[in-house]
């Protein structure tokens, strides 16, 4: 069970990094599920822009093999057709 607050898993926030001195953005860190009956997911890093973020495009990277991408297409698939 996620323990959702303003839209994101709480346990996701990424309060600080060793060595990273004080930032004025956030910053998230978890797993987002792919199969779970195969039990694979993807772990994500993500930075909030620190100015205006709600009006900035979102930039996905991410590296694999065609496994991968043939997950992030049926994800998107089923995402837009709702």
């Amino acid at each position: 069970m996620l323990n959702i607050g303003n839209g994101y898993p709480i346990e996701d926030v990424v309060e600080n990094l060793p060595g990273q001195p004080k930032v004025g953005f956030r910053q998230f860190a978890g797993y987002v599920d792919v199969d779970r009956k195969a039990g694979r997911s993807l772990f994500y890093y993500f930075v909030e822009a620190d100015k205006d973020a709600h009006k900035l495009p979102l930039t996905l990277w991410l590296n694999g093999g065609l496994d991968l991408w043939m997950s992030i297409l049926l994800f998107v698939v089923v995402v837009e057709a709702g």
